[in-house]
């Protein structure tokens, strides 16, 4: 499954996307920690940032199907 990436996420992993291999369905917490894994770089990104299934947000119990869309990594965003 393939990931995009954002902001300093990309630049953490040189890369806008990275592929995971996960066998499917799994939860967004296993993908987190899958990530965190293979890219150690990518871990305070992966804790504080929010994952995306094509338009929405979902939370870490979010079960991730074969068919989900576009996964991506939306880092913290912060503005006055």
């Amino acid at each position: 499954m393939q990931v995009r990436l954002f902001a300093g996420a990309r630049e953490a992993v040189q890369s806008d996307t990275v592929e995971l291999e996960l066998e499917l369905p799994c939860t967004i917490e296993s993908m987190k920690r899958s990530m965190i894994s293979k890219w150690p770089g990518l871990e305070s990104y992966v804790n504080y940032g929010r994952f995306a299934v094509g338009n929405d947000f979902v939370d870490d119990h979010f079960v991730v199907e074969s068919n989900a869309g576009e996964l991506a990594l939306i880092p913290p965003v912060s503005g006055g």
